[in-house]
């Protein structure tokens, strides 16, 4: 466990300095405690998901709306260092459950 522990924090540091540049990191997981995975490795855009059939099609069709809405916003010279998943009907802004 230790070696993955330092990993996670190899990887931690690697988002922040790299977020500093504008970079985007997205996470989309299942299966797992996505929460406390992401915020051990500095990833503040989610979605997370129960895996099924319909669930990973709407998690698809609904990650591929919000990447159009993030590379509008990008056009638009708008902020997008902490909100891909955001959009206008969003109320957890950063942060998409289905089910």
């Amino acid at each position: 466990m230790l070696f993955v522990r330092y990993i996670r924090i190899a990887i931690k540091k690697m988002i922040d300095e790299l977020k500093l540049n504008r970079w985007t990191f997205t996470y989309i997981g299942a299966d797992h405690d996505v929460e406390k995975f992401v915020a051990s490795i500095s990833i503040t855009n989610t979605i997370h998901f129960q895996k099924n059939e319909a669930n990973m099609k709407a998690m698809f069709a609904r990650e591929s709306s919000l990447r159009a809405n993030y590379s509008q916003k990008i056009r638009e010279k708008k902020d997008t260092s902490d909100d891909f998943y955001n959009d206008d009907d969003s109320k957890n802004k950063n942060s998409h459950v289905l089910f």
